[in-house]
């Protein structure tokens, strides 16, 4: 459910003929459904480690290697039969930091939209893997990506 919202706010982008920020940013990625197959991972590993007094702490929960924006507007472009964008927005920490700051909804969450795209955010999955394995995170994140695109455009035309 959370991926057609992402593909149908990357999708409506790219159709404006825009990206934001310069394409090379990293982005950790994890489909909705191996999501959660490692939350239901974890909760095997829980169950069958409870004896332990082991603390699980916050996990980075992604595929082992990131997927650069250009390689999610390339497969939007390709299914969609449109050309690479030209208008390019660069996404500023430091202006993002003070929109976030104004009182004003709607300022907020256009800088954590463009931050959500605009910058990098990948985190390491060496500590989530030492859990529950790595036959998840070791999916190549850009066929995920483009898998679970044309499930989105099949749904769409319905």
């Amino acid at each position: 459910e959370g991926d057609q919202y992402t593909f149908q706010g990357l999708k409506k982008m790219v159709q404006k003929n825009v990206i934001l920020g310069d394409g090379s940013q990293n982005i950790s990625l994890i489909s909705t459904d191996d999501y959660a197959e490692i939350m239901l991972d974890l909760v095997d590993y829980i169950y069958n480690h409870k004896d332990k007094e082991e603390k699980i702490e916050a996990l980075n929960i992604g595929y082992k290697t990131p997927i650069k924006m250009n390689a999610m507007v390339d497969v939007i472009c390709k299914h969609e039969d449109l050309r690479w964008p030209n208008k390019i927005i660069k996404a500023n920490p430091l202006l993002l930091f003070l929109l976030k700051t104004l009182p004003i909804k709607s300022l907020k969450r256009l800088a954590y939209e463009i931050e959500l795209t605009g910058l990098s955010h990948y985190g390491s999955v060496k500590k989530l893997e030492t859990f529950i394995g790595s036959s998840i995170t070791e999916k190549d994140p850009v066929s995920v990506f483009e898998e679970e695109y044309k499930k989105f455009k099949n749904e769409s035309v319905k």
